[in-house]
């Protein structure tokens, strides 16, 4: 599967290309530019993430998954992630933006998510709040009930109780007491 640049990677490269620098503009909604796919806008480069932690504003929260195009745990939380969106995403109280980045979609995908993010295992899970750059939850792994729990926490900080619907989707599993 191949992605699309977004339009700025490809003012970027012709810049690069010439030898000069590109003019500033200003940052379009990753969401409208790239489309969303199984609940996730994808991202493709740190100007992407900055413009989506940007319009989250102070009290919104922003889940990236920070992945590659081949890996099979990320493929299978696409469902989960569906209807995580539904109940959290925008559109509700919540309000969560759900992107993701693929480290091997471009050049600016691989710099932010092997540079800025430091993703050394996929899937790689960040919450943020706010248009803060440092994440206040990472976690790796497919494990849809802990991506939830950090979710609501992330929103219940930020936004308060209210915010959250009453219910998770996918509650924790209950640990076993006693022995073997």
């Amino acid at each position: 599967m191949r992605l699309a640049p977004t339009e700025a990677a490809v003012q970027e490269a012709a810049a690069a290309a010439s030898g000069t620098k590109p003019a500033a503009a200003p940052p379009a909604a990753p969401a409208a530019a790239a489309g969303v796919v199984d609940g996730m806008a994808d991202l493709f480069s740190s100007a992407d993430l900055d413009a989506a932690l940007a319009a989250a504003g102070p009290a919104g929260a922003t889940v990236l998954l920070s992945s590659v195009t081949w890996c099979r745990p990320c493929r299978a939380m696409a469902a989960p992630i569906k209807k995580l969106a539904a109940a959290y995403g925008p559109g509700t109280p919540s309000g969560v933006g759900f992107f993701r980045v693929y480290g091997n979609a471009s050049e600016g995908a691989k710099a932010l998510f092997r540079d800025r993010l430091g993703t050394r295992a996929t899937p790689t899970w960040f919450i943020f709040v706010g248009a803060g750059p440092e994440p206040v939850h990472t976690h790796t792994g497919a494990n849809k009930a802990r991506l939830e729990h950090a979710i609501r926490e992330a929103v219940a900080g930020a936004r308060g109780e209210g915010a959250l619907p009453g219910a998770c989707l996918y509650p924790p599993e209950p640990k076993p007491t006693g022995g073997w």
